[in-house]
């Protein structure tokens, strides 16, 4: 009962917490902690996910930015050495041999 009431306190001082800083980021990482045990121990991932999600809004941009720069490093260390990098996904809608044919971009009409 007392992390149910808990909880509800943490969500409901949230917003208060905006205009401080140390104490905004204190709480929103209890939040995010909160919401990853909930979805291990409730087994409801995809609420968390969306919940986390919406709770990162509020995270710093620096520490968005290191998370970012941490990712892709990552990234980097799990592609074979001497494999290309992935190619971008061609623009949503258009065909694969279009895309082929017209290497600046521009759509092909269509016979």
């Amino acid at each position: 009962m007392l992390v149910t009431y808990g909880t509800v306190f943490m969500q409901v001082a949230f917003p208060f917490t905006l205009f401080n800083r140390r104490v905004k980021n204190v709480l929103l990482a209890f939040m995010i902690l909160e919401h990853a045990v909930i979805a291990v121990v409730l087994g409801l991932p995809f609420f968390s996910l969306a919940m986390i999600a919406a709770d990162a809004v509020f995270l710093p941009t620096s520490f968005l930015r290191r998370l970012g720069n941490l990712a892709a490093r990552a990234r980097g260390r799990l592609r074979p050495r001497g494999a290309p990098a992935p190619r971008p996904p061609s623009p949503a809608g258009a065909d694969p041999v279009e895309a082929a044919l017209a290497p600046d971009g521009a759509s092909v009409p269509r016979t």
